[in-house]
């Protein structure tokens, strides 16, 4: 599978932007996650309103703590949700985000990731 380049270079920015870069981008993703998928998820707390959908959809923490999440697997789920073989009543709408806001939300997501603890 080919790995988009603009991705790369958002990855890599995000790794080697000074503190103050990333934590700009999580507070973007924030907003625009209140915006753009809190109808259907819960982006965090604090959050001006319930989820819409019932039952609402995973709690970004949720999938912030899934094994299988990576920046990647987000990044590309965001920008292109109905793809892959899912199983689901609900499918997400594509919310039409440009790169540079999918690589916004998608820090804001893994910025809820708990720090793994423990041993060997």
């Amino acid at each position: 599978m080919a790995i988009d380049r603009k991705f790369l270079l958002g990855v890599a920015f995000l790794a080697l932007a000074p503190p103050v870069a990333k934590a700009q981008a999580v507070t973007d993703g924030r907003n625009l996650a209140v915006q753009v998928c809190a109808a259907c998820h819960y982006v965090g707390s604090p959050q001006p309103f319930d989820p819409v959908l019932q039952p609402p959809a995973p709690p970004f923490r949720e999938i912030a703590n899934r094994p299988g999440t990576t920046a990647q697997s987000l990044r590309r789920f965001v920008m292109n949700p109905h793809g892959g073989d899912r199983s689901v009543a609900v499918r997400m709408p594509n919310a039409m985000l440009l790169p540079e806001q999918a690589d916004q939300v998608t820090a804001y997501i893994l910025s809820l990731r708990e720090p793994v603890h423990g041993g060997r």
